[in-house]
């Protein structure tokens, strides 16, 4: 996995951060994924995960968080890496575009408290 800017939660991210550039990280700073027709296929109906057979080019190691393209190329979404079993993809999110692995953090976290 590739290391991530430093972010220290207990000063102001607006002087000791450069926040701007940790959000607009494009998806080539990512691992990334292609499927195939059919891994396509799974993906639009909406399953949570996609088999390895189902993936075109890998350029990712287990545990990345990779950004996943249909054949044409097109961004679709992030997924969860694994690099041993038969399901390699675990969706993490369909929303392509700019990624902050700390707001979707939090996101996550505050849904979950609702949730209870």
């Amino acid at each position: 996995m590739r290391p991530m800017e430093p972010f220290n939660q207990d000063t102001d991210p607006n002087t000791n951060f450069d926040y701007a550039a940790h959000v607009h990280r494009t998806a080539t700073a990512f691992p990334r994924i292609v499927l195939t027709a059919s891994g396509w296929r799974r993906w639009l109906t909406g399953h949570p995960w996609v088999f390895r057979d189902d993936l075109q080019l890998i350029e990712a190691s287990s545990g990345d968080c990779a950004v996943i393209f249909d054949p044409r190329g097109r961004e679709v979404g992030r997924a969860l890496v694994s690099g041993r079993s038969k399901i390699a993809l675990r969706v993490v999110t369909r929303q392509p575009g700019p990624w902050d692995d700390r707001l979707f953090l939090l996101d996550r976290l505050h849904r979950a408290a609702a949730r209870r």
